[in-house]
């Protein structure tokens, strides 16, 4: 039997080279990097000197070592230089009236001032007049870089200050780069030509049919009109996530504020030290003669056991004067069970009535009617026997269920006279309960509340700073949330860029035709920014539809249930906020515009009998 033919000694070679690939590649393309890096800073040296420098091969790679550092970071920094003066060139342009930016920086730092003594906005007195400064400065080094031997400097200090501001200046410059270039060279001459105010031949007729026309062809680029279908698509599912995914912070946003705004009043008004508030009926008179507050009620707050059979449950115990709490909180829309708020109170057949929470009922096993014993360790008494806490009966009225774990876990209410003798304050109170004609100023109210009645000993509290943590961390993940999902839309914008641009090299030698035959450049621009347009607003719509339609059917069924320990509510809250539609829509508008330009521009830059001819 004869042995199997050897393998040639050229394909044996490569088959070991491929195995030791691992061994050898690493020193391999060391030894390219040292020699690139090398013969990049030789040709510096000959660039900067103007004479041409020759070395062996010996000498450039031991030259070769540092330039792995030094090469990369000359070519870094010559790069970065570049930036810097071509920042400042720009702006010794822009600033070409020295004077007027020097007085517009005066009249920027007087308002900035202005704006801060008034309140309107609070910063430190030193950025109006930074602002100010560096308006001048801009205009000084503006006016000396139109001179000869000073041209350098200010064209540098210029481009580090735009170095530094790039976070300020860029969004400005691309919005006005969008309204000089595509409104103002795309949507006025449109105008113009429409209402007879610039006459001349029009072409929108041809510019809708050939780009519709490229839009939905069939029998031509079958990949083409996928592409189309998958950016279409990819828009759509981006609008309908961002705007069920912003309803859903919305909802989230609007239940938590309902609820605890409808728990607890807008402003307390407090005491220092554990003593409370006395005379607390002439107090709520001087605090109800304030503009700003509608109704005033007193309150009593403890922390007690509650005791039922072998189980017990801690609470924060509420007296509240249940008709007058109504006018302050909307305690009362949350109990369940009680018809009459005099089941609060004792008679001579029954203890006086407690409502508490529906999860601490849940885990006492409580039903509407059981006692339950209310006990306060702070509260004891000396016996024979020891000291032994406070305790006393009460009766389940009703039951608190909020929606909110927080409070259903851990509130019970009682009458106000109950609570002050059970805590032994007598006729005092712990606060008072202030409900403002607009709760969104009820810092500002608190503190006026407070110098009108002498400062200390009162303090007050607001809802406002009272949750500070909870919404500022609610604001902060809707704007994440909505940054992350519109990434979904960059993906989309790419989409119709990369179907533009297939459709461009594809239609050449139709756009030839089309120039040759007297289209304008801005109407072949139009043809493809009409088709990335078509694509965005239908996805645009198809996106909204479907989101708005999903937010509908969650808002009406609540067909998701949340655990209420986590989230604080038991369901699913949409709230679809029509500002936030529109931020989407015109956002993604925006993107697609973009998206479109550069394909557009190219396709109307192509010479005509360079576009036939390649074909």
């Amino acid at each position: 039997m004869s042995a199997a033919p050897s393998p040639p000694p050229r394909r044996a070679s490569l088959l070991v080279l491929l195995l030791l690939s691992p061994i050898w590649m690493p020193p391999f393309l060391l030894l390219q990097a040292v020699r690139l890096c090398a013969d990049g800073l030789i040709q510096l040296y000959e660039e900067r000197t103007g004479r041409v420098a020759s070395a062996a091969l010996s000498w450039r790679l031991l030259l070769g070592v540092p330039a792995l550092v030094l090469f990369p970071l000359l070519v870094g920094l010559r790069a970065l230089l570049a930036v810097i003066l071509g920042l400042g060139s720009s702006a010794v342009r822009l600033l070409r009236p020295g004077w007027l930016w020097g007085l517009g920086g005066l009249l920027v730092g007087g308002l900035l001032w202005g704006a801060g003594q008034r309140g309107w906005i609070s910063w430190p007195d030193w950025i109006p007049v930074s602002a100010a400064l560096l308006c001048m400065l801009s205009s000084l080094l503006a006016r000396l870089g139109r001179g000869g031997g000073w041209a350098l400097a200010p064209r540098f200090l210029l481009g580090l200050i735009g170095m530094a501001t790039l976070l300020v200046w860029l969004p400005v410059a691309i919005a006005v780069w969008i309204v000089r270039w595509v409104i103002w060279r795309l949507l006025v001459p449109e105008f113009a030509r429409g209402t007879g105010l610039r006459p001349g031949p029009s072409d929108e007729r041809l510019v809708t049919f050939v780009g519709l026309r490229y839009l939905f062809s069939r029998r031509e680029s079958a990949l083409h009109s996928a592409t189309n279908y998958y950016a279409a698509g990819g828009i759509a599912l981006g609008v309908c996530a961002l705007i069920v995914v912003l309803a859903v912070m919305s909802g989230f946003d609007r239940e938590i504020r309902e609820r605890i705004v409808g728990t607890n009043a807008h402003v307390i008004l407090l005491r220092y030290g554990s003593e409370g508030l006395a005379a607390p009926d002439s107090l709520a008179e001087a605090v109800a003669g304030h503009a700003e507050v509608t109704a005033v009620s007193p309150f009593v707050f403890g922390k007690a056991m509650l005791s039922a059979g072998t189980s017990a449950e801690g609470a924060m115990i509420k007296g509240i004067d249940w008709e007058r709490s109504r006018a302050t909180t909307a305690v009362a829309q949350y109990v369940q069970g009680m018809t009459d708020p005099s089941e609060l109170e004792r008679s001579a057949e029954r203890p006086p009535g407690i409502v508490v929470g529906a999860h601490i009922a849940a885990n006492l096993g409580l039903y509407t009617g059981d006692e339950v014993v209310l006990i306060s360790p702070a509260e004891t008494r000396r016996t024979p026997l020891g000291f032994v806490p406070r305790m006393r009966r009460f009766r389940l009225a009703g039951l608190f269920e909020s929606g909110m774990y927080d409070f259903d876990a851990n509130m019970a209410y009682v009458a106000l006279d109950e609570a002050q003798s059970f805590f032994g304050l007598a006729d005092r109170v712990t606060g008072l309960e202030v409900r403002l004609r607009d709760m969104n100023r009820a810092p500002q109210v608190a503190r006026a509340l407070v110098d009108s009645l002498g400062g200390f000993p009162y303090r007050a509290n607001n809802w406002i700073d009272l949750n500070a943590n909870l919404f500022a961390w609610m604001r902060t993940e809707k704007r994440a949330m909505f940054v992350i999902l519109t990434m979904i839309i960059l993906v989309a914008g790419f989409n119709i860029a990369s179907s533009l641009v297939m459709l461009v090299t594809e239609k050449r030698r139709e756009i030839g035709i089309l120039k040759s035959m007297g289209t304008s450049a801005m109407g072949i621009l139009r043809i493809f920014v009409l088709e990335g347009w078509v694509i965005a607003l239908a996805g645009t719509a198809l996106g909204s539809l479907v989101g708005l339609g999903l937010c509908g059917i969650l808002e009406r069924y609540r067909i998701i249930r949340l655990p209420e320990d986590i989230y604080f509510i038991d369901t699913l809250p949409v709230r679809v906020e029509a500002g936030d539609v529109w931020l989407i829509v015109v956002s993604v508008l925006g993107i697609a515009a973009l998206a479109t330009l550069y394909p557009a521009w190219r396709a109307a830059r192509l010479d005509p009998v360079d576009a036939i001819r390649s074909e």
